[in-house]
């Protein structure tokens, strides 16, 4: 059992004041997975059948300041044990969430997509990065978020958000650094998570100013706004998204998506779902033709204690905005919790 023995949090008070915590808690959950994948992709040489292994461990602390609030730190690994994700939060009571980002977990960037799945989202192995679909990402690492408590408004609720980063699309510097220039000065993101009944809706827009600014070139701006209605067994849900890389000419492109998809709960352990979505790059005056790539993704879950064996066929046409190019891939995923 550790000790915090004093926090100050002056950006909140207005001036320096000082908490003791009265207590602490320290977490650690994990989980590992064998997945078989196999496929192809036009003009791809990798298309062979491949084995994988995966590995990844989350730690957790937790206290409770004599004023009520709550601090916790968390970090994730994914990948080759790399930290993911990591995290200080503050819970303010009915305040709501301050939390300072060093890597990933900015409030809006969680709105990028919610379409309900029975496992991982739709392009997760289309092969294609979806490009309009990124509102966030610039204000997600070294960055502040501040979330609202859930208020209630009709006998639904509704979430405020928002996130800043003096220096978007950088990482987190450490303390004592500075972080280095990039093509993006500060970024803004701004969202609403509301919920009535079983309608959930999610808006969210973030810009960036691009720095200097003396090509001509204007703000990036990305933006999503999603709708899910769940009702017993099933969920139906359909976003859009926007992405403007405030670049012109050969620099850069417009892009728009939108996608739907629909899930169901055969039983308490048995989830399917499919999955259609577009990422549609447009014509401009660097880029002579618009591309559309469209993606369908048919998924199952099944659970059995700690215990997943998940299933996913995804296809692609025009993957990564290559014409005339098609992309598909099965992945068997067992996985286990711990």
């Amino acid at each position: 059992m550790n000790n915090f023995k004093k926090i100050g949090i002056s950006a909140l008070a207005g001036s320096l004041a000082a908490f003791s915590a009265q207590s602490a808690e320290l977490s650690f959950t994990g989980d590992s997975s064998v997945s078989y994948t196999t496929g192809g992709q036009d003009n791809v040489a990798t298309g062979k059948k491949g084995i994988a292994a995966d590995v990844g461990m989350s730690f957790s602390a937790s206290g409770e300041l004599d004023n009520g609030w709550t601090v916790s730190t968390a970090v994730d690994t994914g990948n080759n044990n790399t930290a993911s994700s990591a995290q200080l939060t503050l819970g303010l009571g009915d305040m709501g969430t301050v939390q300072f980002n060093q890597i990933a977990g900015s409030f809006v960037r969680g709105l990028d997509d919610t379409l309900p799945t029975a496992w991982e989202e739709a392009f997760d192995l289309s092969k294609h990065t979806m490009v309009s679909s990124i509102v966030g990402n610039a204000t997600n690492d070294g960055s502040i978020s501040y979330k609202s408590a859930a208020l209630d408004l009709g006998g639904g609720t509704v979430q405020l958000m928002v996130d800043y980063d003096t220096a978007a699309d950088a990482a987190d510097g450490g303390q004592g650094a500075l972080v280095a220039s990039n093509t993006l000065d500060a970024g803004l993101a701004v969202g609403i998570d509301a919920t009535y009944a079983g309608l959930t809706v999610k808006v969210g827009h973030e810009k960036a100013d691009v720095a200097g600014g003396a090509d001509g070139r204007a703000d990036q701006q990305n933006s999503v706004i999603s709708a899910v209605y769940a009702a017993g067994p099933f969920s139906i849900g359909y976003a859009e998204w926007e992405h403007n890389d405030g670049q012109t000419g050969t620099a850069g492109a417009d892009y728009t998506g939108e996608g739907m998809s629909i899930a169901f709960n055969v039983n308490d352990n048995l989830t399917v779902s499919y999955a259609t979505l577009e990422d549609n790059k447009e014509a401009d005056s660097g880029n002579a033709n618009t591309v559309d790539v469209d993606i369908d993704s048919i998924q199952a879950a099944y659970t059995m204690g700690s215990m997943a064996v998940k299933i996913q066929n995804t296809s692609s046409d025009n993957p990564n905005f290559v014409n005339n190019t098609e992309s598909e891939h099965t992945e068997i995923n067992v996985s286990f919790s711990f």
